[in-house]
């Protein structure tokens, strides 16, 4: 889908993919098994899966936001943006 989603980029629209990916915080108590538990199924992923497909092989990604809520659920936001001649 981000592949066929690149193209739009050439005229000037920017592709956004948004969410978090841990929900269940409470169910979360270490790394072990039980880690499955916050990230369940791969829509937590798929915005992330898009939005790579629709940057440009050789465009990097840039850190816009880095932050935590919570004292540990990490923010941060990533942006494929660059300009193209």
């Amino acid at each position: 889908m981000g592949r066929a989603l690149r193209p739009l980029r050439d005229d000037g629209i920017l592709v956004v993919g948004s969410g978090g990916i841990v929900h269940s915080l409470r169910r979360v108590r270490s790394l072990g098994s039980h880690a499955r538990l916050s990230v369940p199924t791969t829509e937590h992923f798929d915005p992330l899966f898009i939005v790579l497909g629709a940057a440009f092989p050789d465009e990097p990604a840039e850190t816009i936001f880095e932050g935590f809520h919570y004292g540990n659920v990490s923010m941060r936001s990533f942006c494929f943006a660059s300009a193209r001649s």
